[in-house]
């Protein structure tokens, strides 16, 4: 009997480096669509869309990472019993198993800060309660709902960024006192790499420039 084991992180990973630069596309286009028109609102609603999937894609790229990597990083018994009796979120669990088994020295404060950005943009999307709140500003410069001042090109770009940095660390920086993970990441160290390296944004003045 044939078996093979699938690693859903890495279409995840594709997934949202595609949308993310769908979403800057949109935004190219907006920005040289008049605001009074449907055609606006249309590209705007699309722009919507595209970093709604790059986000979550995002964040289920690093959990299916992160399911992965955790079989190679013991955590002590009494922890993984702390975070059962308390309800610790998800992305909290994330951070403490990479921390052990990675090492990231100046990043670590910023993985904890964007890892729950992330799971609680994820969870936002997940979740959706869709209550009415006032509108906010748009990168673009027009007033929006706030899920699309959350999920726009610029924030897609922010967590694809976020999840190479993670994806260049693993292939670079395990443990080195954990045997079992560090053989693991040789084995998928040109993968992670090949991913990483597939990103690379280009996105023009213009797009970035708000609407007049």
């Amino acid at each position: 009997m044939l078996r093979v084991q699938t690693h859903l992180f890495h279409q995840w990973t594709l997934i949202a480096i595609r949308h993310e630069a769908e979403a800057w596309r949109m935004r190219g286009e907006a920005a040289t669509a008049d605001v009074a028109t449907p055609d606006f609102a249309q590209l705007m609603s699309r722009e919507f869309e595209a970093a709604l999937v790059g986000i979550c894609a995002v964040s289920f790229a690093i959990d299916a990472l992160y399911s992965a990597a955790k079989e190679h990083i013991p955590i002590p018994p009494d922890l993984r019993k702390t975070w059962k009796d308390n309800g610790t979120p998800r992305h909290a669990q994330i951070f403490e198993t990479l921390k052990r088994g990675f090492d990231l020295g100046e990043a670590t404060s910023r993985w904890r800060e964007s890892l729950e950005w992330l799971f609680d943009l994820r969870n936002e999307a997940v979740h959706f309660e869709g209550e009415p709140r006032d509108v906010v500003p748009h990168p673009t410069g027009v007033n929006v709902a706030v899920e699309q001042q959350h999920f726009s090109a610029d924030s897609t770009t922010r967590a694809v960024t976020f999840l190479v940095e993670l994806l260049r660390i693993f292939a670079s920086q395990p443990n080195s006192k954990l045997a079992d993970l560090v053989h693991w990441v040789q084995s998928m160290r040109p993968g992670l790499e090949v991913l990483a390296d597939g990103f690379r944004p280009d996105h023009s003045a213009d797009a970035r420039s708000p609407v007049p």
